[in-house]
């Protein structure tokens, strides 16, 4: 289903992170109910990191692309896009004409600057934003700058992103002895579902408040 409405918007970001969060709310009961301080519990929290680690990335990552392609289906003009997504639609073509010397190449990005931008944007949404599997706080940072959101609500979290939860999982995606108690372990779930909420809302004020237009 393509998203050309606010109200289609809000619902694919609503299943998006409903479905995400009951999965990480079960594995942490999970974690709370084993018994305090043996090696069951401290498989399951981990677990619960590892998971926690991965729907952050998956839901940023389904989160970004569901705008992108909102913002497409809106079919507007370059010139009534913000700057960044105008960017986006010609990065191809300017990483075209920074490593040739063919001046057909060149001349066509100075020709589409002076009378391209009264045409309908082709704004590309599949597969565009890149986690890497690594999606540090920098990482995140490009992501907000590619959707023209504010990177404020992020700017302090730099420890919860990077040591908390990426250097973590790090260590446990590759078999790294790491030990994590109970309570940070839920000290951290309850930040990342934090930070996804506001994510999320982020995205749908964009949305509702035509922020993507310029």
């Amino acid at each position: 289903m393509s998203i050309h409405t606010v109200e289609q918007l809000n619902e694919v970001l609503s299943r998006e992170l409903a479905w995400r969060k009951k999965e990480l709310t079960a594995l942490h009961k999970l974690a709370t109910r084993a018994t305090p301080y043996t090696s069951e519990q401290e498989v399951l929290v981990r677990s619960g990191i590892t998971m926690l680690y991965a729907h952050w990335e998956g839901f940023v990552k389904q989160a970004a692309s569901t705008y992108l392609e909102f913002v497409a289906m809106r079919r507007l003009a370059y010139q009534n896009l913000t700057a960044n997504f105008i960017a986006l639609a010609m990065k191809k073509k300017l990483e075209l004409a920074q490593v040739t010397d063919k001046v057909t190449v060149l001349n066509g990005v100075v020709e589409f600057f002076l009378t391209g931008l009264s045409e309908r944007a082709q704004v590309p949404y599949k597969d565009v934003i890149k986690t890497q599997s690594n999606l540090s706080s920098e990482v995140m940072k490009e992501i907000i700058s590619t959707l023209n959101l504010d990177y404020t609500p992020y700017s302090d979290k730099r420890e919860i992103l990077d040591e908390q939860l990426l250097r973590s999982r790090n260590h446990i995606a590759h078999g790294q002895w790491l030990l994590v108690d109970l309570n940070g372990y839920s000290e951290l779930k309850n930040h990342i579902f934090l930070l996804m909420d506001t994510f999320k809302n982020q995205i749908e004020n964009a949305a509702c408040t035509e922020a993507y237009r310029r």
